[in-house]
């Protein structure tokens, strides 16, 4: 992707209109409505479908109206943002329909993670508009109030680059820099697409990932097919954010670092581990497909230009 393509979405200002949508999962409608709530106290104007609530085994509605509710919010002008309400499964239903394209004319911002990862880097790698990793409409009442205050201003400051986001616990498996487009996100959604036409793009990129719920056998396993795919080796950089829950029901079993420094040191690019993204409360934003710097030895992700327009 050349550094000329790559689109903005417009700022998340206050009394901005926000597309509800649930792609994925069905979910609980407290958690739904405490979301939703928060979103107006900040002053935005969030709207769904009435069907938005159905359910059909473990998805939120059928595959039909989950399409219609993605077209739906994509064709409506006056937009300016179309947010996930929570993953779990659903959307790699869909990729085959789903239609990203007027996004190049008409970009707005994509938020999700999980589940959506695959849509959210759809979306950066064919129509070169960034997208957003970060807290769904479910995952804001448990998201820690420091994560969406900076959420909010990376997402409304359009005319410089937002602040650095820290590690300040993270640990270098690897030492180094690099420069190179955000992208990644859940490692069990990646590993999923490989093989087909939505499989991840990381060549020249700062390479993210996470997971929740996976035993360590199993994250090892995620790992190694990445490995045997190429995708850790052609990266920039990589990323590792939070594996909540990754233990074994035990407490034993092989730690999740031990895993990641087996598979990543020697790969001769930055790798920095610990960085607070993913499914703990801590939960920042990665816009995917923006340009930033990985600084090991300053545990940092610096932004090289504003991530909104």
């Amino acid at each position: 992707m050349s550094d000329t393509l790559i689109t903005r979405p417009p700022a998340l200002e206050p009394g901005a209109r926000i597309a509800v949508i649930a792609p994925s999962s069905c979910f609980p409608r407290d958690a739904f409505d405490a979301g939703v709530a928060w979103l107006r106290s900040r002053g935005f104007s969030p709207w769904w479908r009435d069907d938005i609530f159905e359910r059909r085994h473990y998805t939120a509605g059928d595959r039909a109206r989950r399409l219609r509710e993605w077209n739906e919010a994509l064709a409506d002008p006056s937009t300016r943002a179309i947010w996930c309400v929570r993953g779990g499964y659903g959307v790699m239903q869909l990729l085959r329909e789903l239609e990203v394209s007027p996004l190049r004319t008409a970009p707005r911002m994509v938020i999700g993670g999980s589940d959506i990862t695959p849509l959210l880097n759809m979306v950066a790698e064919r129509v070169h508009v960034v997208t957003v990793h970060g807290p769904m409409i479910c995952g804001i009442p448990r998201t820690h109030r420091s994560s969406l205050e900076r959420m909010l201003t990376i997402l409304g400051e359009p005319t410089c680059p937002p602040p650095d986001l820290v590690a300040d616990h993270g640990r270098i498996i690897a030492p180094g820099r690099a420069r190179g487009r955000l992208c990644g996100g859940n490692l069990s959604m990646i590993a999923a697409t490989l093989g087909t036409p939505y499989a991840l793009e990381t060549r020249g990129r700062i390479l993210c990932l996470e997971d929740v719920g996976e035993r360590p056998y199993r994250i090892d396993r995620l790992v190694e097919q990445l490995m045997l795919a190429g995708l850790p080796q052609r990266a920039a950089g990589i990323v590792l954010g939070e594996f909540t829950r990754c233990t074994e029901a035990d407490g034993r079993g092989r730690a999740i670092e031990e895993i990641m420094e087996e598979h990543f040191r020697s790969l001769k690019i930055p790798v920095l581990s610990g960085f607070p993204f993913g499914h703990g409360h801590i939960n920042e934003i990665l816009p995917i497909g923006a340009p930033v710097e990985l600084d090991t030895d300053r545990r940092r992700i610096r932004f090289l230009g504003p991530v909104v327009a």
